[in-house]
């Protein structure tokens, strides 16, 4: 006949010392959020958002300028009658969506796959992703200004000035993980790669 044994409280307080004991190694030291690295990426990729957005928005804004400049005289009361058509004669199949939002997009989120702790990850992303609706919201606001003033072109070469300036961040201060960006603290890099090594150590539970 089996018998059931039953640990005594010092056994079973030692049991379970052991059960939640945490390698020292993995626990994350928290570092200041000024000034940091993850932020300033964040930063970069939130005017990188905001220069995607507003590219997209003057497209539509300045239009109406451009038709209005560049049609005939003849022709200004035939808009309503015929469908556009190109250069050749044919109807005009201008394209529908740009692939290039989705890649940045994708290629944020693979950025943040190294980047982020998890405790901070959906923090950076919204200052990151913000970037789009204040785009929107400035093309929207000084676009049709401009475009009013100093004539549709200008329009282009402002907005397309500030996505070189992101265009040459991206390439000075982004970099795929931080174990190869020069200018991070030690503190910082140590910190980020703690929270995602706790983040791979930490066990799933379950049903049984």
């Amino acid at each position: 006949m089996a018998t059931k044994t039953e640990l005594s409280p010092t056994a079973r307080e030692s049991k379970n010392a052991q059960d939640m004991q945490v390698d020292e190694t993995l626990i994350p030291r928290k570092v200041p959020s000024l000034c940091s690295a993850r932020y300033g990426i964040a930063l970069v990729l939130h005017f990188c958002n905001f220069t995607t957005i507003a590219q997209n928005v003057i497209m539509n804004i300045t239009m109406v300028a451009m038709v209005n400049s560049t049609s005939p005289q003849s022709q200004l009361n035939d808009s309503s009658e015929v469908l556009p058509v190109d250069s050749f004669g044919g109807l005009s199949k201008a394209p529908k969506s740009l692939p290039a939002k989705s890649s940045i997009l994708g290629g944020q989120f693979a950025i943040w796959e190294k980047w982020g702790p998890p405790q901070e990850r959906s923090r950076l992303c919204s200052i990151a992703l913000s970037g789009m609706l204040l785009g929107c919201f400035t093309a929207i606001l000084i676009g049709g200004f401009i475009s009013e003033t100093l004539g549709w072109p200008f329009v282009f070469y402002i907005f397309g000035g500030v996505g070189c300036v992101c265009c040459l961040l991206w390439f000075v201060v982004i970099y795929d993980d931080p174990v190869s960006y020069p200018w991070i603290s030690t503190s910082e890099k140590e910190y980020i790669i703690s929270s995602l090594k706790q983040q791979v150590h930490i066990k799933t539970p379950t049903l049984f």
